[in-house]
């Protein structure tokens, strides 16, 4: 007998098989004895613990002594002896050394070592856990480690890094073992550890037997992709799916593994991965005699249910075990479990041992609850015939489910052998085969031919409903009721209802089998109520845990599907590639758990590269929605660089091809599009830069706002309204942005040529409503001319027609600062008189001018510093307009020393406004976010300009004022004047008066209260001159003039109870004599709110709103205001 026949031997010995030959062994009963006396010892020692455990491993090594079997298994023994030495005394030298003492076993020898350990384990079954100083064996229900199967575990572990000799019955279970990371070896995110990931030689091993023609199941290469995922498992690494010169040995192996190396053999590869669906029942066939047994079972439950509802309805004149215990008794037996003594019915057992811990007792709801339904207490009659049916239909369920995406499989992966045209897939494995790179002329070129040759239609529809299966996935059209109870029948076959069959299974047609069968009848409606509740419940919802599931990202293998069928749609004409692709894009970006996510990046990807590629006008359109709907900074500068190219194939620069993607949505003129169904009318209106509405007109002319139930019962009528509220949706996105890219213009020096301004800006319906209202400077070869263009024609300031510009005529953003005052004058009382208000500040934009300080100062500017600012909205405000600015946070973070920085490379210069955060509050609500305590305020100090260098980098000392660009100087401080003007604890209407709600002292630095006493009442900045120039030419044409009059800085306002004067910067108002401060709490906006030059300037329209009411104090209704005037008086 060989040494490894003699292990098995006694393996069956420790497991209570096969009887020993030899007299003197240790049986398996005895050996199991002895540990569970040592698993229930109660130690008093850490001496007497450790000296038990000692003799209890030299016990069981002696077991397998005793045996025999020549020098290998001493070698065994001795490897055993030297890990439980190792790790007893917590010796690393000593662990260090076990894995060279196993190099010294040929392969062979140790491939039988883990056959042996194997068995071992499963027979004894000990649990493994993990500790800091290893991997540590405990019996189940017990605290006392067993020290000779954590020895052995230890081992079995330096055996799969070593390596030995592999076959297929090897593979499978070491590939699944490691699947689940085994203890000790510690594989999750490995790829990160800075001593690096296990050596795994068993991995490489079966690379090279697989390699010499060792057959891989498809779970077996499932299993080595989930060893990849599991050591890829962190932030800064992804699950990577394709061979890389830059993977580690280990990855390789497991590549080779799962087959990822080997691209050409995709789609014969993942034909034997059947992809699940959700949600899977995991039914699985029983054995004959289970099934024949539940069946029967299933129809006892419905008898003793009837019984229980008859014995009621008879008001327990029926004959029946639930009233006489002897009947009991003979029907369903007795025994120590409380479910089989007599009466448990009558109580609510819930929570009692042995009875279900989440829910009374069905029979006691039968016998004594208040049902108002008779048919809640009815299941559906089973017979043999329909338990039959549900058995079958349990093994197909699944197919009428949604696939689920996110597996290893490929759902509907027999749809790329094109109706048979393909049996290879030799389709897919090219789709496949860029990777992550972008791919090649080459690929390309065979793409296209490989589409020829099975046909274009063939593709596209293959294409066509391989998306479809990933993206409209609906569970809808399924019979729920069917799937319920198919659902409970094949949860009877899975191991937490184990208990509810008897310990030995009965044989048929002996007279203990119907006894069995009631008994097990009895625990279903006592252990298992949701079996009853589910096929007794007339109606059924999908699980809100299956929900998810059918949005779910998408795993490795179906991204780089996805990615294939993305970049193949870049072969076909544009006017089939273009509407497949920005489908499969809206299907791949959904919400999930309330957060927007994106199915496959890969696959977004790809459909963005492929649209780029495209380069037509509607790819253009495509790209743009598909920016719109995603906020993920990444995906954005892909979608930017895709644009781009697209440039580059219609000669256009890549800010031209970011206006070409803003559709229209058919806004014609007035910025209106109006569409008429049934003598209705309803309007699409664009109401300013950041606002769409919907309106309906009625067959009576009457206007109403929103759309009207009347419209939307028309035929047609819900899906034209879905179209125009989708088309708002798109323009509130759209008009911002637009409006950021023209007002951009000044700082990035771009200009248009007439017709790409004409087409772009001027044509598209829904971008005149913002070119219309703005001022446009034409430059060709004669004199430049300032002029509006106004439904088509050309304006001066005087209203009157100016001649079109010549074709070679370039088009600029006008700017203030390009005229004369007179003509700035002329601009703004025409905007006045018109009503015009524009998108932007422009025609009263600030210039600033260097004053006679900054001029001493030289190379900084004073001008804003001083002030204190909440960081929130101060650093939101100039993220937005360009700058790189970060948090002030309390923790010290090296941001805290930088300045926040607007880069001006078309001027070749750099903003830098000095920031500290100040006093010592913290950003409610945000710590979390941000992972540090961000300051509630900063201080604010100098402006510095510095020159960029060949790298567009700013260096070296700062520059003087005098030589920064004029343009470039009035955009940074207006960037300012604006973040002072609006965040600043000055203008903070509320600081006097937070409520009763208020958290924090709003003095805690006392220089607070100071500043914002000197701002209400300080100096105007040019912002708040601009105010006033405006003021100065609205007031006279108002029913409150004769109240009003201006001064540099504030708005006085005479009402009949007092005299007020509103600051222009802060929009604060002081009641005179003394500049007490009046707090005015604005209510919400106002539907005919009063006439500003242009939109973005909430204290102009403050300001205004705040006069009209004053001038009429002797009105005003609200106690609070009333109060503070009446209180100096």
């Amino acid at each position: 007998m060989s040494w490894l026949s003699n292990l098995r031997a006694l393996a069956g010995a420790l497991g209570g098989g096969a009887t020993p030959p030899a007299p003197e062994v240790v049986t398996g009963e005895r050996l199991m004895r002895q540990i569970e006396r040592h698993a229930k010892a109660t130690l008093n020692s850490y001496e007497e613990r450790r000296r038990r455990e000692a003799q209890a491993f030299a016990e069981d090594l002696e077991a397998v002594r005793r045996f025999g079997g020549g020098p290998l298994v001493d070698r065994f023994l001795a490897s055993i002896q030297s890990c439980n030495d190792a790790l007893t005394k917590r010796d690393q030298a000593m662990i260090d050394a076990i894995r060279p003492a196993l190099r010294k076993f040929s392969a062979s020898e140790r491939s039988d070592l883990f056959d042996y350990l194997g068995l071992l384990q499963q027979r004894i079954g000990w649990v493994v856990e993990m500790n800091n100083y290893g991997v540590f064996v405990h019996l189940p229900g017990s605290e006392l480690a067993s020290n000779f199967g954590r020895a052995c575990n230890f081992l079995w572990r330096d055996l799969l890094q070593v390596g030995f000799e592999v076959d297929a019955a090897r593979a499978a279970p070491v590939l699944a073992l490691l699947g689940q990371e085994i203890p000790g070896l510690r594989l999750k995110g490995s790829i990160s550890y800075p001593k690096g990931m296990p050596k795994l030689g068993i991995v490489r091993e079966i690379e090279r037997a697989a390699r010499n023609g060792l057959a891989l199941t498809g779970k077996d290469r499932e299993n080595a992709a989930r060893i990849i995922a599991l050591i890829c498992d962190v932030p800064e690494h992804r699950r990577p799916t394709g061979p890389e010169k830059t993977d580690l040995p280990l990855i390789v192996s497991l590549k080779a593994i799962a087959g990822l190396d080997q691209q050409d053999g995709f789609f014969a590869r993942m034909r034997d991965c059947k992809a699940p669906r959700v949600p899977d029942l995991g039914y699985t066939e029983p054995s004959p005699e289970r099934i024949a047994f539940w069946d029967a079972v299933l129809v006892e439950v419905a008898a003793l249910l009837d019984h229980a509802a008859r014995f009621r309805a008879e008001n327990g004149a029926l004959k029946s075990w639930l009233a006489d215990p002897a009947q009991f008794t003979e029907l369903f037996g007795g025994g120590e479990d409380p479910l089989f003594t007599f009466g448990w019915w009558n109580r609510n057992t819930k929570g009692e041992k042995g009875f279900s811990e989440y829910a009374d007792n069905a029979l006691r709801t039968i016998l004594h609850g208040d049902i108002a339904d008779d048919s809640f207490l009815k299941l559906p009659p089973l017979t043999p015939e329909v338990t039959k049916e549900l058995r079958e239909r349990a093994k197909t369920i699944d197919s009428d489910w949604p696939f689920d995406f996110s597996s290893f499989g490929i759902p509907g992966i027999e749809m790329f052998a094109l109706e048979g045209k393909d049996p290879s897939g030799s389709l897919l494995n090219h789709l496949v085969d860029p990777g992550d790179s972008a791919p090649g002329k080459t690929w390309l070129k065979e793409c296209t031919r490989l589409i020829e040759a099975f046909g274009a239609d063939t593709v596209l529809d293959c294409f066509n409903r391989w998306m479809a299966l990933g993206i409209g996935q609906r569970i809808s059209g399924i019979d729920m009721r069917a799937k319920n109870n198919i659902a409970v029948y094949a949860a009877a076959f899975n191991k937490y209802h184990v208990s509810l069959y008897p310990e030995t299974m009965p044989e048929a047609g002996t007279a203990g089998y119907a006894r069995d069968v009631r008994r097990s009848a009895l625990k279903v409606i006592v252990r298992a109520p949701g079996i009853t509740r589910w096929r007794r419940s007339v109606s059924a919802e999908v699980s809100r845990y299956d929900i998810p599931k059918l949005t779910a990202s998408y795993s490795e293998n179906n991204q780089i599907v996805g990615r294939g069928i993305a970049l193949g749609l870049a072969c076909l004409p544009a006017e089939q590639a273009v509407p497949m692709l920005e489908k499969f894009a809206a299907g791949l970006l959904v919400t999930h758990y309330d957060r927007r996510i994106c199915r496959s990046p890969k696959a977004m990807a790809g459909i963005v590269w492929s649209l780029g590629q495209i380069g037509a006008r509607e790819a253009a359109f495509a790209l743009g929605r598909i920016r719109r709907q995603t906020a993920d900074k990444k995906m954005l500068k892909t979608i930017d660089r895709a644009l781009a190219e697209a440039g580059k194939q219609l000669g256009l620069a890549p800010d031209d091809m970011q206006e070409i993607a803003m559709a229209d949505h058919g806004i014609g003129a007035g910025g209106v599009r109006a569409i008429e169904l049934g003598g209705m009318t309803v309007e699409l209106v664009v109401s300013s830069s950041t606002k769409a509405g919907l309106f309906t007109i009625e067959p009576n002319g009457k206007r109403k706002r929103g759309i009207a139930k009347a419209f939307l019962a028309l035929e047609g009528g819900k899906e034209i309204a879905e179209e125009l509220q989708e088309a708002a949706a798109d323009i509130e996105i759209i008009l911002p942005e637009a409006r950021r890219r023209i007002e951009g213009a000044w700082r990035d020096g771009r200009s248009w040529n007439l017709a790409g301004w004409q087409d772009r800006l001027v044509d598209n319906g829904l971008l005149r409503t913002l070119t219309e209202r703005l001022i446009w400077r034409f430059s060709g070869d004669g004199p430049d001319m300032v002029a509006m263009i106004r439904n088509g024609v050309f304006i001066g300031p005087d209203g009157s027609e100016l001649p079109s510009p010549g074709e070679a005529s370039r088009v600029h953003l006008w700017h203030p600062q390009e005229s004369p005052a007179e003509t700035v004058a002329a601009w703004r009382n025409f905007l006045t008189e018109n009503r015009i208000r524009q998108p932007f500040i422009q025609a009263w934009r600030p210039i600033y001018l260097l004053t006679d300080a900054e001029r001493v100062t030289n190379t900084y500017s004073n001008r804003f510093a001083g002030h204190i600012l909440e960081q929130a909205p101060a650093m939101g405000i100039l993220k937005k307009r360009g700058w790189q600015a970060y948090n002030r946070t309390m923790d010290g973070n090296s941001a805290e020393h930088e300045r926040v920085r607007l880069t001006l490379p078309h001027f070749g210069v750099a903003a830098e406004y000095w920031i500290a955060g100040i006093g010592s509050r913290i950003q409610q609500g945000v710590a979390a976010e941000h992972g540090g305590r961000l300051f509630a305020f900063i201080s604010c100090d100098r402006v510095s300009f510095f020159a960029l260098d060949k790298n567009g980098k700013p260096g070296g000392e700062p520059i003087p004022l005098e030589s920064v660009p004029a343009r470039a100087f009035c955009e940074a401080m207006y960037d300012i004047d604006q973040i002072v003007g609006r965040t600043s604890i000055g203008a903070d209407r509320n600081w006097q008066d937070r409520g009763a709600g208020a958290a924090h002292p709003l003095s805690e630095v006392p220089e607070f209260v100071d500043y914002h006493r000197r701002y209400s009442s300080g100096q105007a900045s040019e912002l708040a001159r601009s105010r006033h120039d405006f003021l100065a030419k609205l007031l006279p044409g108002l029913a409150i003039a004769s109240q009003c009059s201006l001064s540099s800085d504030f708005l006085m306002v005479d009402g009949k109870l007092a005299t007020y004067r509103i600051n222009l910067g802060s929009g604060n108002i002081l009641i005179a004599p003394n500049d007490r401060y009046l707090c005015i709490v604005p209510a919400g906006r106002s539907e005919a709110e009063s006439y500003v030059p242009y939109e973005g300037d909430e204290i102009l329209s403050l300001i205004l709103s705040k006069a009209m009411m004053l001038a009429d104090d002797e009105h005003i209704e609200d106690k609070s205001i009333l109060r503070q005037i009446e209180a100096g008086r």
